[in-house]
């Protein structure tokens, strides 16, 4: 049951991080505010970055805080709505999930930019 949660967390963080993102990386690019529905305009942007811009736009805000914030909120969802098991929950706890999820994004998002680099010469 709890994996029906799921799927209105991810799409509610989708929506939210693609806004947050969006905001929080005007200091690199210039994004729509929600970048699913304007796809062209978002991808001419990232067009524009270096591959640190792309790893900590696309890799640290769009991936690993958006997975970060949905596993987050479905597993709040499911201690609150469902009594599933409580798990530790302080702030240090939290603070530290973020930063290995920032970790991997910025991973990913190097990663991602390597790959479309090569794609793009072909």
């Amino acid at each position: 049951m709890s994996w029906l949660l799921l799927i209105p967390c991810l799409l509610l963080t989708v929506l939210v991080t693609g806004a947050l993102v969006s905001i929080a990386a005007r200091p690199w690019i210039r994004l729509p505010l929600f970048p699913l529905f304007n796809l062209k305009a978002t991808q001419e942007a990232y067009r524009g970055l270096s591959r640190g811009g792309y790893a900590i736009v696309v890799g640290v805000f769009g991936w690993g805080w958006s997975c970060f914030f949905g596993i987050t909120l479905s597993d709040y969802f499911d201690r609150v709505l469902l009594g599933g098991p409580v798990h530790n929950s302080s702030l240090s706890s939290a603070v530290w999930e973020l930063a290995i999820w920032s970790l991997g994004g910025a991973m990913f998002g190097y990663a991602m930019r390597g790959s479309e680099r090569r794609e793009a010469r072909k």
